[in-house]
């Protein structure tokens, strides 16, 4: 029934638990249980992911950092302290760890480079990706909902009540509305409204996030793209077009593109890279990383 459930949940993580009862034949009670053991054992993630606008970060960057000798878990957890970063990950390859962080603009990145990452001892390289575009993130495991600028239009609620109401979905997404009404001294008709127009306005959404482990996947890895100019679109549309990948970005730096993929084996990693990439036209250069542990993940999941 896990599947089944977790699936429901992927589509609808707002569903009720009578709903998904209903869905599941399964009692209320035993659908409670089933989401509060999920949750528990960190098998899914249920989080509010604010609009780009709504966070007040518009510049989303990657970070490739080698470390010195036997320095790589001190690094990596002085990295996971600093506020303006969501994601660190120790990785096998030409780097020792990737991070990501959301800045307010680029000069907040600039300002994080010099005392954040500079600040760290024991760093002995960092190679930065700022995210321009994404190609695909429609997959839940890597879909972090990330508003890139400019593509989103949509008109936000930022009144103080919304922002309350934000504060407490962080506290628990699934949360009953009468529950939050009572939190915050108003009716459960307005926290009802108010909800409907944080998600319909994508000042907000909600999404489930799996834990790839849980489901079979033994290997997480980051391949990065060097690709001939006037050819980046079309090879992130081909990569993005592969079953194994979840996530695909452009981006600027060493590397032009960077996707994301989880795989049962290495041998099924080796196939994608020795096979499947090779039909991609203006590729000139890739690396391959793979995931040996994550030190901060922004959902609670910890590969």
């Amino acid at each position: 029934m896990d599947l089944a459930l977790i699936k429901e949940l992927e589509r609808n993580p707002l569903a009720s638990n009578s709903e998904l009862g209903l869905r599941l034949y399964a009692s209320r009670n035993t659908i409670a249980r089933r989401v509060q053991t999920l949750l528990s054992q960190k098998i899914i993630s249920i989080s509010v992911i604010r609009h780009i606008s709504e966070s007040g970060t518009g510049t989303m960057a990657y970070f490739f950092i080698n470390a010195s000798g036997g320095r790589v878990n001190k690094v990596a957890e002085a990295l996971s302290a600093q506020s303006q970063i969501d994601q660190v990950n120790i990785t096998t390859g030409q780097y020792d760890i990737m991070a990501f962080g959301k800045f307010h603009d680029n000069q907040g990145l600039l300002e994080f480079l010099r005392t954040g990452v500079g600040g760290i001892q024991d760093v002995a390289g960092c190679q930065t990706m700022i995210i321009l575009a994404a190609t695909k993130t429609d997959n839940p495991l890597f879909d972090e909902h990330l508003a890139i600028p400019g593509e989103s239009e949509s008109p936000l609620c930022t009144d103080e009540l919304a922002l309350k109401i934000i504060d407490e979905l962080d506290n628990d997404p699934r949360q009953n509305h009468t529950v939050i009404a009572k939190q915050l001294g108003v009716s459960r008709q307005t926290i009802s409204r108010k909800i409907h127009s944080l998600l319909s306005s994508q000042a907000i959404s909600i999404a489930t996030y799996v834990n790839p482990m849980a489901l079979g996947y033994q290997t997480l890895s980051v391949i990065l793209l060097k690709v001939r100019p006037g050819a980046i679109d079309s090879a992130a549309e081909k990569l993005a077009g592969f079953s194994e990948i979840q996530g695909v970005f452009v981006g600027t730096g060493q590397y032009d593109i960077i996707a994301f993929a989880v795989f049962h084996n290495t041998s099924d990693l080796s196939a994608l890279v020795r096979g499947k990439m090779g039909a991609i036209k203006g590729v000139l250069a890739h690396e391959t990383i793979v995931v040996l542990h994550a030190v901060k993940s922004p959902f609670g999941i910890l590969v």
